[in-house]
Order: C-alpha cells, then structure tokens, then sequence
C-alpha cells in the first residue's frame, strides 16, 4: 500500500481541453491536474472546434465537421490552437506515457498519428479511445486504426463487466462497427 501511494503521488495528469469555457471549468474542478487549453491532433496548428455554443463548452464538441450536426442541433465554431502529443512531450521532456486516454468525438485517429513518434519509442504503455458513428463523419476505419497500433499492441473491446475482449478473434465486418465502443489497446508486454 505505501509504495502505490507513493506511484500514485508521482503521477502527473494532463488534460487537452481547447474550449476556453470548458478549460477553465476543468482548471476548477481538477486542481490536481494541468489543463491544457489546446486540441490534440496530428500536428500544431490552428483548427475549428465545433459546439453547440462558443460560450458553453459540452462533451460533444469536436473538430470533426458535422458532428453536432448529427444530433440535430446547429453547430458553432470557434478556433482554438492545436497541439500534437509528440511535440508535447518532446517540449516537457516525457519520455513515458502509462495511459494516453482519447475522447476526441471522432478525431482519434489524428491525435494518434500525432503521436506517432512517442507511440513508436515504446513511450506509451496502454491507449484508451472511442470509436463510434462519429468515425464515419471523420472517414475512419477500425483497420485505419490497425494500422496505426498494430503489432505493437493487441486491440480489445472493453465490455460493460470490465473485461477486455480481443479484436483479433473477431472478422473484420464485426471490428467494423460504427456503434460507441471502448477500444483499449495493450502494448505487449505491458501488462
């Protein structure tokens, strides 16, 4: 027990936020963590976040066109500033990245290959994200996902029970399903 409340206590935590509402409402609430008011994509830059309001940050917002579109409301955007997780971590000198956790509202696929480099080094241990239907507004595939993680990690479905059900044992028209779902991927030997 002291030496995982020691770990625990050398933990660092950073958020991406690019809402300025949002990023200000999480700087309340996780005093413990560094929030980051930037996207995370493939590389630095400038883009337009979409949300219901530009004043009111939600869950839903995205970079991807369309998005809040699809839930029958109209969207506005707003531009915010872009970071890329290899440039991140090169800047804070991170050499190792336990959990990389993406809700990006279908913009995973970018933020992975800004990662590329630092997934490539075997600096991250275990990523978490989502794939659903906003994938298909974001034009990406499960096997563009593949692409990018495998051999190095085994891709599962994390079930409701906690349990992780591997992608390799399923065809690919069941991997293929733009339904929400929690997608961890495990570098082997990370366990």
């Amino acid at each position: 027990p002291d030496r995982v409340g020691r770990e625990l206590a050398a933990v660092e935590i950073f958020m991406f936020e690019p809402g300025p509402a949002r990023a200000a409402q999480l700087r309340r609430k996780q005093s413990a963590s560094h929030v980051i008011e930037a996207a995370v994509g493939s590389e630095a830059g400038r883009a337009t976040l979409f949300d219901y309001d530009a004043q009111e940050a939600s869950e839903h917002a995205s970079l991807v066109p369309g998005v809040i579109e699809a839930t029958g409301a109209t969207a506005v955007g707003v531009e915010v500033r872009v970071i890329s997780v290899d440039d991140f971590c090169r800047d804070r000198q991170i050499d190792r990245v336990d959990l990389l956790k993406i809700d990006t509202e279908g913009y995973e696929y970018d933020v992975l290959r800004g990662a590329s480099e630092t997934i490539d080094s075997r600096g991250v241990r275990w990523i978490q994200f989502e794939f659903n239907s906003m994938n298909v507004l974001g034009r990406k595939f499960f096997s563009d996902f593949e692409s990018l993680l495998i051999p190095q990690f085994q891709l599962c479905r994390l079930l409701r029970s906690g349990q992780l059900l591997p992608l390799a044992l399923e065809p690919l028209w069941l991997r293929e399903q733009f339904v929400f779902q929690n997608v961890i991927a495990v570098r082997h030997g990370a366990h």
